[in-house]
This record gives C-alpha cells, structure tokens and sequence, in this order.
C-alpha cells in the first residue's frame, strides 16, 4: 500500500512540480499516451494510487487545474487523481468537517491558519522526509520564502504565491 501523503501543498504548485519533477527527461521512456477515447495502462508492476486533491478558487483556475491534472495523469497511469474544488467558504467548511473527521485530501490548498492547529492534532505529515530523500526539491526557493510553512522545525507547507514562475 502507497504511503498516504496528507500534506497542505498548494494543489496548483504540487501538480506543476510533479509533472516538472516526475516527468521523464527523455521521451523513450515515457509512457505513451493513449488514443482518443482509449485509457493508458499502468506499466507493469506498478502499484495503482489514488490521490484525493481539494482547493478553492475562480472557474479559471478550476479548469487549468484539471487540465495540469490531466496532463498529470497521462505522465502517469498508475495514479488516479480524484479531485474536489469550490469557492472559498465551500471550501473551508468541507475541509473543517474532513478534518474533524480525521479524513483530510493527500494534497490540498490550505491558508496557513489551519496549518498549526491541524499539525498539532496529527492530521498532516511533514514534508522533510520527502525533501531529504529527492522527492521534493526546493534548491531554488529561499528558506525565507519556507519558513512560513513550518512548525516546531518541521515543513507542513508551501507558499505558492512566493514560488518562482507562479501566476495565478
């Protein structure tokens, strides 16, 4: 079973840098995409993932959401992006009721107030590990620009606002 990553990555910012950080470099080794109409095949031997991604905002940015979603997914067949947006309030109260149910998304966007009170409460999983091992690289974003995101030492968040090349 995959380890769940409940992290509070800002959904625009996770899914770029997947697809930037994940992609292959070369185009013989990735997968092909698949004809109209036809669903690409996980490559052998790859565990199937599901991945549960929440964020609020304006329709626009709902669609070019979907869209990095779905070029993620033809990067990788073997994950399974199952998402839920709205507007702001919708947003804060279906998160609030997740997370008092213990059920948060993978990946989400999160104000930075909930973060604290959440890490507390054990609902999200530092993002150190994934840093340390390659996963995660932020070689080119100041420790300035992640100190907001941590608490008691440890990476819970990411400002997308402060990271190079976003426009949202």
């Amino acid at each position: 079973m995959y380890r769940r990553l409940t992290t509070t990555l800002s959904l625009l910012f996770v899914l770029v840098l997947l697809v930037s950080a994940c992609a292959p470099a070369a185009a013989p080794s990735a997968p092909a995409a698949p004809a109209a109409g036809e669903e690409a095949a996980a490559p052998e031997g790859e565990e199937q993932i599901e991945l549960r991604i929440a964020w609020w905002g304006s329709q626009d940015r709902h669609d070019r959401t979907i869209k990095v979603i779905e070029m993620f997914e033809e990067l990788h067949p073997n994950i399974d992006i199952v998402y839920e947006f709205g507007g702001f309030n919708d947003h804060l109260t279906k998160m609030s009721t997740q997370a008092a149910g213990g059920n948060l998304p993978d990946i989400m966007q999160q104000d930075y107030a909930w973060i604290g009170e959440w890490s507390a409460r054990g609902l999200l999983m530092p993002l150190d590990d994934f840093i340390a091992d390659g996963t995660l690289d932020f070689s080119n974003v100041s420790d300035s620009e992640l100190a907001g995101g941590r608490i008691d030492g440890k990476l819970y968040a990411v400002n997308l606002g402060q990271l190079p090349g976003h426009h949202d």
